[in-house]
């Protein structure tokens, strides 16, 4: 069920829409980057509990500029350019902030969980047969995706798990940036890495090669197997 009202709900997404359009377009912070913030820093909790002081206390660059403040530990002001205006027929970045609002306040999961199951990227994706439909139809779609994952990202859920955002594991690991992005959306086998890359990784994580390319089943394939 839904935590806070319904009548905050568009002021909710278009804030979420317009803070990862600010961050991408602005701040050249990536929208998995910036999710990656938003949780870590807590505020991404606040958020789904319908904190009046993020939720609709601040607006969306102002929601952006907290979360980078908050990770970085200074002024974003003094760094970060100010902001551009948002066109809302938009982008899509600002459209994955607009639908996974609307998703999260819906569904009731926490961002983590969501992203967790489908990386942001994934859900940016969507955005063009998906952007001219209602955020209630768009949502299905991503109910269909949550069903449909069956394997577990062994490099991302071990990343989340020691509370590593994707750029503090590429500083720690020297792996590049963009390509540890890859590995983790599934666009690059991480299987295929290079052994060097691979010890790099498991190093930083504090695991094996071995534990970093297995997977792992969902709960939906695990209940299936125990119910034969």
């Amino acid at each position: 069920m839904p935590v806070y009202n319904k009548f905050y709900v568009d002021v909710a997404m278009k804030h979420l829409g317009e803070a990862m359009d600010y961050a991408n377009s602005c701040c050249g912070v990536s929208i998995h980057e910036f999710m990656d913030y938003f949780i870590t820093s807590g505020i991404a909790d606040e958020f789904a509990d319908g904190s009046p002081r993020v939720v609709v206390g601040m607006s969306g660059t102002e929601l952006a500029r907290e979360v980078l403040r908050s990770t970085f530990g200074y002024e974003t002001k003094h760094v970060f350019p100010p902001a551009q205006t948002v066109l809302l027929s938009c982008s899509e970045e600002y459209w994955t902030g607009w639908i996974l609002a609307y998703y999260q306040w819906s569904r009731g999961y926490s961002f983590k969980s969501i992203v967790s199951r489908i990386p942001v990227d994934s859900i940016r994706s969507l955005y063009h047969p998906l952007h001219e439909v209602s955020e209630e139809r768009a949502s299905i779609s991503i109910d269909g995706r949550m069903v449909e994952r069956t394997e577990v990202n062994e490099l991302q859920r071990r990343r989340r798990l020691l509370g590593y955002t994707q750029r503090l594991l590429s500083e720690k690991s020297g792996v590049n940036l963009r390509t540890l992005q890859q590995y983790e959306i599934g666009s690059k086998d991480l299987s295929k890495a290079s052994g060097s890359t691979l010890h790099a990784l498991s190093t930083a994580l504090g695991c094996t090669v071995e534990d970093l390319i297995c997977t792992k089943t969902n709960t939906k394939s695990k209940s299936a197997s125990q119910a034969r």
